[in-house]
């Protein structure tokens, strides 16, 4: 890693599932993490001020159980 990377803020998380309305339901009803938006097979959580993003995976390669991080921008 580079010296000068530095994460500051996490902005969003990205959660790969097999079905984003039954994790949604599961996210909003049994964990009560505050329900944003759903859109075209994708759903949004605030949680703390983070954003959860519930995905289906984009291919077999990603259908592992692993979240992606995307750092928040910080614009004056």
């Amino acid at each position: 890693m580079s010296a000068d990377f530095a994460l500051s803020q996490i902005g969003q998380i990205a959660i790969p599932v097999r079905d984003v309305q039954r994790a949604s339901e599961f996210y909003r009803d049994t964990l009560g993490i505050k329900f944003l938006f759903q859109v075209s097979g994708l759903a949004f959580f605030a949680c703390g001020g983070v954003r959860l993003m519930l995905s289906t995976p984009e291919g077999p390669e990603f259908g592992h159980r692993l979240a992606l991080l995307k750092q928040a921008c910080n614009h004056g």
